[in-house]
């Protein structure tokens, strides 16, 4: 702003001086003045200013720029970042499922091994105590022949029920073995 009033003040001045020259006026010859070429010291000290301003803010912009490519690099990394914790969250919680779902599986093998242990130690019971049955009423008809009249209740032999008795470990055993295996 303060250029373009210098300027018209200088043009101002110029035109004065041609007017006050009445020679020069007179002789019809055009006085042309030679442009000072040289700026002056405070031209000088304000273009300066208007070139460091400029860069100022061509260094700003470079730098917002930059600024900018990091804040979007950091929000791609964190993106995924976040999609990779979801991705291992949904596999630690499918894991998860899963090893309790095999839990379940062999305890519930393990549960069936042990009822079906249960049922064959009762249907060997049952079967011992048939044959007892029939051989009390073998006994007492044989006894009422003989004519003996104190009948004793028939005893299944010790030697039958440890059998039995370790059969019945023995597949309790194979259950929980099968069941430890499994669970390791």
């Amino acid at each position: 702003m303060e250029r373009i009033k210098q300027a018209i003040e200088n043009a101002k001045n110029t035109e004065s001086d041609e007017t006050s020259n009445p020679d020069l006026a007179e002789s019809g010859e055009k006085h042309t003045r030679t442009p000072h070429c040289v700026l002056s010291h405070q031209g000088l000290r304000n273009t300066i200013k208007e070139i460091i301003a400029i860069v100022l803010i061509f260094a700003a912009s470079v730098l917002w720029l930059r600024l900018d490519y990091m804040n979007r690099l950091e929000l791609g990394a964190s993106e995924y970042i976040h999609d990779g914790i979801k991705q291992a969250r949904a596999e630690v919680k499918k894991r998860s499922l899963d090893k309790e779902k095999f839990e379940q599986v062999i305890l519930a093998n393990f549960n069936r091994c042990q009822s079906t242990a249960e049922k064959t130690w009762e249907n060997y019971d049952r079967l011992m105590q048939k044959i007892a049955d029939k051989s009390i009423i073998y006994h007492l008809n044989l006894m009422q022949k003989l004519e003996r009249r104190n009948v004793s209740e028939f005893v299944v032999p010790k030697s039958v029920t440890d059998e039995a008795t370790k059969m019945l470990e023995i597949a309790k055993a194979e259950c929980q073995q099968i069941y430890d295996t499994q669970k390791h």
